[in-house]
């Protein structure tokens, strides 16, 4: 009995952080991921759907979470037709880039959230690798509002090159990305 007892108590201490942590769902409608691409490939800006998400807390700070990107929905915004937003759609989804066909999402799982310093590990086209950027948080009533300052990554770290497809070697291999999320 006392046995029983005591193992009760050790499973109740142990649950005490699940019970104050909270998982928020984010809202994909209201959220986005801006991009940006360098001058050398003409500065083409778009966006990256968030599929799904959630971001965990714990007293109304950050302590976790993931977001998956739908790597299928990458738009252009700035092409001057449709035939060149095809085209540069196709370059960027094909296998020699982002291969959507066999990595159709990149995720983002956040490791820590300390003085406006969000870190975590990005995975795209099945590559993992630590990013860190400034972002600012905003509670209104249950909601958390996250907005990411402009931030770069270089692709090269996950084995992207604008090079494969251009024939210049001096390519900036940087990827602006500004990121405006919201919860349930």
């Amino acid at each position: 009995m006392k046995t029983k007892v005591l193992s009760v108590i050790i499973i109740a201490l142990f649950s005490i952080g699940k019970f104050n942590a909270q998982t928020q769902k984010v809202d994909i409608l209201k959220s986005k991921l801006n991009w940006q691409g360098s001058p050398d490939i003409a500065g083409h800006n778009g966006t990256i759907s968030i599929k799904e998400g959630f971001i965990e807390l714990k007293n109304g700070k950050i302590i976790g979470g993931e977001i998956l990107l739908n790597m299928n929905e990458i738009s252009i915004l700035d092409a001057e037709d449709k035939e060149q937003e095809k085209s540069v759609l196709h370059e960027i989804k094909d296998a020699k880039f982002f291969n959507v066909t066999s990595f159709p999402t990149a995720k983002f799982k956040i490791t820590s959230y300390a003085n406006d310093l969000l870190t975590g590990d990005l995975t795209i086209v099945g590559i993992t690798k630590p990013i860190e950027f400034k972002a600012t948080t905003t509670k209104i009533g249950k909601k958390l509002i996250v907005e990411t300052v402009k931030f770069t990554v270089d692709l090269q770290n996950w084995g992207l090159k604008f090079s494969k497809w251009f024939t210049s070697n001096k390519l900036d291999n940087a990827l602006s990305i500004q990121v405006h999320m919201e919860t349930l």
